[in-house]
């Protein structure tokens, strides 16, 4: 019985752990969304959506996710085909 106790104990503290880091992870989340612009570069990403450089249709977009080669080389060819060529 005393081993069961020990085990009880543990996994409610365990629990409360756990939910601390769920309400820590949350609150990050909060602070940092990925469909949000940070007021730092909302006006660059407002003229790249303008340009037509990236889209702003909303079903793409995702503002603070990672940017793979292929995004990035769709982006340059847009930039190329509407300033340089």
């Amino acid at each position: 019985m005393n081993q069961y106790n020990e085990l009880k104990k543990e996994n409610n503290q365990l629990k409360k752990e756990l939910a601390e880091i769920k309400k820590i992870l949350g609150e990050k989340a909060n602070l940092k969304s990925e469909s949000a612009v940070a007021a730092t570069h909302k006006d660059a990403w407002d003229w790249a959506i303008k340009e037509k450089i990236i889209k702003g249709d909303g079903a793409g977009t995702n503002p603070a996710g990672v940017l793979t080669r292929q995004q990035m080389a769709t982006m340059f060819k847009r930039f190329y085909d509407k300033f340089i060529k």
